[in-house]
């Protein structure tokens, strides 16, 4: 058997590393197992997640090692007990990282094969019981090296003892560089199952002492030297004590009697690793890689040598991925001289690979080395992919892919920020009075003599600027508050939300001081000011002295302040923000999906109350992560001063104090730690690629970020913006309260219906993420899935082949089935039949909003088949509502995380996923396939009538937009209102109408009271001559192939039926739909539509007015009161 599995991937690579992967396991180690996970069930469960990792440190502690791959620009991760209170050390949660528990050792073994090939894993686990400090209790010797194992902490330390062995194992089977630390003393390293683990993985060991990297003073210092494990490059860590006089801090004390007690606090400080030390693990590994030229240097500080280890003979072949092992030759020859890489070393490089040297140093980070370029790994150095030293794009990835190795590029954010006087002169000026720091700052004698000097960089900045100008610019930069200039400051910072995302990134600042460029030391002197200062105002760090939310002690101002903002975000969270989330490939799409179950289970109408007293709340809320159009947190301050100006008069009412909400608007800062400290932990802004925004959104907002926009014309901006968005709620709630009255079945029926992007939809779905080059070309068959809420009745999926035809028609098609259901069901349950239809739409004219669904609207109204029809539209880019969260569920459980096959299998999947949602709900599942569309619109063109204009937003008269209509209510002329039929121009009110003339009532928006005149569609003899049959006689197939398609068809079957895919039911499936002589052999007959071939009611109601203030003819659901008198 192989060792840790047949890995076929990674053969290759260790082979070159000098070691054979047929090398078995010791028979002690191969069923080594924590909490059931093996090696081998751990590459398998984990097999498909992906790798983005690059450091992975597990019990973290400080995280030392983590933040110092952060500051290089690498993405890290931290495993650590305490890491989140009330998440990780919760061993209930399923983001627990409590090693002690199931659940924990599965998220850092997920953790664990997230990490690229090659990349850094550093593992310290607790030494506490296995030191001498503590051995009289954990009674561990020589001959019982396990110890007392009915002790607390000797169980705790054997548990995490087999965790590192197992980790080590998976980080070997993965190719990553996995190092082990543990007190020099420490007994771990004798127990079987590490020692056997050390021998098998042949690691290099080296010892070094924590006060060489600690920056505390001399004496104050711990002496406690760490023992490493790993890859032949942990040599590089080795170094020596240099405290003057061996003088360190204690870390145990002595009794009179001889007895040796440990200092707990500085035990526990002594565990942690310096920042240095991290730095210099990360620096080691790197330059093990062969990538460390490109990072170390892209500043241009040269690396300061340090001590030349003791280094002890390294074992044979340690570190699989280690560069420094590759013989030299090995690198030269990887490219050939007739077909060189992409990226070959530079010919200037000498035979040996060594750089050219230079003058200066400091020149490497201008001028990047012509030298040997190492490689990532050895597929890379065989195929003659190498690194490109290249200061402004850092080759930081270190991922290697078996199939196509490639290198991820470092995103790098860039911003720009500028002091204007003309944009400075804008703001009003504080009304503080000015401190001596101030006055100090905008001395002219002290800007001439800073003028003089130089700015310390090697532009020398100051020659460009005038002193006129930037005493102007000093004047009025101190003339604004702290919080003014922290606004201007993040206005143009374009970073990101929240201070943990700083680090997913790099940034670079172009700071320009009166439109000429500066750096921030030197824009600093001038301003008489700290770079600090200017960081910390850019970036939006928080002054803790005034953090209201973590202090003790409140005044009476900040929670009243608070409160405030609170309302505001509050409305935010259930207006404007989405509960969508992100479509994108996840390291685990059924994880993923599983969080957004609850978004199902939750409806606004039953626990609105509640969700606000929860969010309200002084702690920090927990809920969903919703979702806020793009933008930046200045841009919703300005939406809330305008938000605060709108209800001035509520919030600032007179009375007794206890009804004075409060006495001013919250200032900015007070704004900023509330978003920082609360509500960015519930609202993210969407990415602008990733769903459709709206116009008039965008719009505003890009106008208030434009400097040459007034302050009064962005507070008008701002209120304009806060008003769409309100208005846009005010739609969703009234689609809510009909979704209401048909789940209660009141007489509407509700219908959502939207189609799904059919880009996602293709069988068969491969098991493998990278398809290979004998498939490129053929394109599988695709589905498009149409998914229709009958709410309160039913959840209907409905998909079909592209080929088929997928209009106006296909949407009808759908419409009129779940009608047909729904009948069906209502005559088996014994309940009256919906009186009104519902039809929730989006806004896309091809599908549904256009002049066919006008005509059926208008033919059932008039035959009587509804009452009334009406249909809503939700305005562009804020369409997504509980359809669009069933499709991404959809996406992540079923498509992104099943093998389908055929269509079968799909429809399968989405039965067995949907299922527990529908039965939540009380609803039924009907997944169907769509294999004939009836031809609705040659069916209508016999009405011969055609209505249009409405549809879309059209240029009126002035170049001036007139939007289209979202509201369209189609009844007959009986049952107008009198304020509608007043409506009527004055021709057609003059003219002799039937009582069954059906009319169109349109309006802006759904939320509107007020409509458009109501227009004539379908006259009572129009309808009686067309006689339509009962169902349209043509129906629409599936189109066939053309013989190129058939080709392609042919060629992936064959391809699907070899036994390297095995995917014969699908190569079967491919053959009888489109390549067989007669492929409608096998497709049943069309549905027969019994509601629509039956007879309408003969006799028609009048419907009755009601208090619904949005549709009068609807019924309103609100509850009635009821009066009882006693006796």
């Amino acid at each position: 058997m192989l060792a840790l599995g047949t890995l076929s991937s990674f053969s290759r690579l260790k082979s070159l590393a000098g070691r054979s992967f047929n090398m078995p396991l010791p028979e002690q180690l191969q069923g080594h197992a924590v909490h059931g996970y093996t090696v081998a069930k751990t590459l398998r469960k984990w097999q498909d997640v992906e790798r983005s990792c690059d450091v992975l440190e597990i019990w973290a502690g400080v995280g030392s090692v983590a933040s110092a791959a952060r500051k290089l620009s690498l993405s890290a991760r931290e495993i650590e007990l305490h890491r989140v209170p009330g998440r990780t050390d919760d061993p209930t949660n399923k983001e627990t990282e409590d090693l002690m528990c199931e659940q924990g050792v599965a998220n850092a073994l997920k953790a664990l094969m997230s990490v690229k090939v090659g990349g850094l894993v550093m593992m310290g686990p607790v030494c506490s019981s296995w030191v001498f400090m503590n051995s009289s209790r954990c009674c561990r010797t020589h001959d019982n090296i396990w110890g007392d194992v009915t002790y607390g902490p000797v169980q705790e330390g054997n548990h995490f003892a087999n965790c590192m062995v197992l980790f080590l194992l998976v980080s070997d089977a993965r190719g990553l560089h996995a190092v082990c630390e543990q007190p020099k003393g420490s007994t771990m390293w004798k127990l079987p199952p590490v020692s056997l683990a050390l021998d098998h993985l042949q690691l290099t060991s080296t010892q070094t002492p924590r006060c060489a990297f600690d920056r505390k003073p001399f004496g104050q210092r711990f002496l406690k030297v760490f023992k490493l494990y790993g890859p032949s490059w942990i040599l590089d860590m080795c170094r020596t004590c240099k405290c003057p006089n061996a003088k360190h801090r204690a870390l145990v004390k002595t009794s009179a009697d001889g007895s040796v007690t440990g200092i707990h606090d500085a035990l526990t400080e002594s565990g942690a690793y310096p920042k240095a030390m991290g730095h210099a693990l990360v620096r080691s590994w790197l330059k093990g890689l062969g990538a460390a030229a490109p990072l170390l240097h892209q500043k241009g500080q040269k690396r300061k040598a340090s001590p030349e280890p003791v280094r002890k003979k390294p074992a044979a072949s340690s570190g699989h991925f280690a560069l420094a092992s590759l013989p030299m030759s090995c690198v030269q020859q990887c490219g050939s001289w007739k077909k060189p890489g992409l990226n070959l070393c530079a010919p200037e490089a000498s035979s040996e690979g060594l750089p050219k040297k230079r003058k200066h140093a400091s020149d490497t980070w201008q001028k990047p080395s012509l030298s040997f370029k190492p490689c990532s790994s050895f597929a890379s150095a065989k195929s003659g992919q190498c690194l490109q030293a290249n200061w402004m794009q850092p080759a930081l990835s270190l991922e290697t892919d078996a199939a196509n190795d490639t290198l991820q590029k470092v995103h790098c954010e860039h911003h720009e920020i500028s002091l204007d006087a003309g944009m400075l002169g804008l703001l009003l000026p504080s009304d503080a009075p000015e401190n001596s720091y101030g006055t100090h700052a905008k001395d002219p004698g002290r800007i001439a003599s800073v003028l003089k000097g130089r700015c310390g960089c090697c532009r020398n900045c100051f020659k460009d600027q005038k002193a006129k100008l930037v005493e102007e610019i000093a004047a009025l930069w101190h003339g604004l508050s702290e919080e003014q200039q922290t606004q201007y400051l993040q206005g143009q910072w374009q970073g990101p939300l929240a201070p943990e995302a700083a680090e997913a990134a790099s940034h670079r600042t172009q700071w320009r001081l009166g439109g000429k460029s500066i750096c921030l030391r030197g824009l600093a002197s001038l301003l008489g000011t700290a770079e600090r200062t200017l960081q910390k105002r850019l970036k939006g760090v928080l002054d803790m002295r005034k953090n209201h939310l973590q202090s003790g002690s409140l005044g009476r101002q900040a929670p009243k302040q608070q409160a405030i903002i609170d309302l505001f975000f509050s409305e935010l969270y259930h207006s404007v923000a989405e509960d969508l989330p992100e479509i994108r490939r996840e390291e685990s799409a059924t994880e993923f999906a599983e969080s957004l179950e609850d978004a199902f289970y939750w409806t606004p109408e039953a626990c609105l109350a509640q969700n606000i007293a929860a969010l309200q709340s002084p702690q920090r809320p927990q809920g969903r992560v919703r979702t806020l159009p793009p933008g930046r947190p200045i841009l919703l301050f300005l939406q809330f001063k305008a938000w605060w100006a709108a209800n001035q008069s509520m919030l600032q009412r007179s009375g007794s104090p206890e009804g004075q909400i409060c006495a001013q608007m919250p200032s900015w800062s007070t704004w900023w730690r509330m978003w920082v400290n609360k509500w960015s932990s519930l609202l993210s802004f969407r990415k602008a690629s990733q769903h459709k925004d709206c116009n008039s959104c965008f719009e505003m907002r890009q106008l208030l970020q434009k400097s040459s926009v007034s302050r009064a014309e962005k507070a008008s901006l701002a209120l304009q913006l806060q008003e769409h968005l309100r208005s846009q709620y005010h739609d969703r709630m009234v689609y809510w309260a009909l979704r209401h009255s048909s789940q209660r079945r009141s007489g509407v029926v509700s219908i959502m219906i939207d189609a799904m992007d059919r880009g996602k939809t293709v069988w068969p779905a491969y098991p493998w993420h990278k398809s290979p080059a004998s498939l490129q070309g053929l394109c599988r068959p695709q589905l498009i899935l149409t998914g229709a809420l009958v709410h309160g009745w039913f959840m209907g999926m409905y998909f079909q082949d592209a080929r088929l035809h997928h209009g106006a028609s296909a949407h009808l098609e759908i419409i009129f089935r779940c009608i047909d259901k729904v009948m069906s069901m209502a005559a088996q349950a014994g309940c009256d039949f919906p009186k009104h239809l519902h039809i929730q739409a989006d806004n896309t004219t091809s599908a549904v909003k256009n002049q066919y669904l006008t005509q059926a609207a208008a033919y059932l109204t008039g035959t009587g088949r509804f009452l009334s029809v009406t249909c809503g539209f939700l305005v562009e880019g804020h369409t997504h509502e509980d359809l669009d969260r069933t499709f991404a569920y959809v996406n992540q459980k079923v498509i992104c995380s099943k093998t389908v096959e055929t269509p079968g299998d799909f429809k399968a999947a989405l039965l067995q996923e949907l299922q527990p949602i529908a039965s939540h709900k009380g609803e039924d599942l009907v997944v169907e396939e769509v294999r004939h569309v009836h031809d609705f619109r040659e069916w209508l063109s016999a009405l011969k009538v055609t209505p249009t204009g409405c549809y879309m937003t059209h240029k009126g008269g002035g170049n001036q937009k007139r939007p289209a209509a979202h509201s369209f209510v189609y009844k007959t002329h009986a049952d107008l209102l009198p304020k509608e039929i007043e409506k009527i121009t004055r021709p057609r009110r003059a003219a002799i109408s039937a009582a069954e003339d059906v009319y169109a009532i349109l309006k802006g928006r759904m939320y509107m009271t007020e409509s458009l005149p109501p227009v004539l569609v379908l006259p009572k003899s129009v309808l009686e001559a067309a006689q339509l049959p009962p169902l349209p006689t043509q129906i629409f197939k599936a189109e066939p192939p053309s013989d190129d398609d058939k080709v392609v068809l042919s060629k992936l079957a064959q391809y699907l039926d070899s036994q390297a895919v095995g995917m014969t039911r699908a190569a079967a499936e491919i053959r009888e739909r489109y390549l067989s002589d007669d492929p409608d052999a096998a497709v049943p007959a069309a549905p027969p539509l019994l509601w629509l071939q039956g007879q309408p009611p003969v006799h028609r109601e009048v419907i009755p007015v009601t208090r619904n203030m949005y549709y009068e003819h609807l019924p309103d659901d609100s509850w009635p009161m009821l009066v009882k008198f006693h006796r």
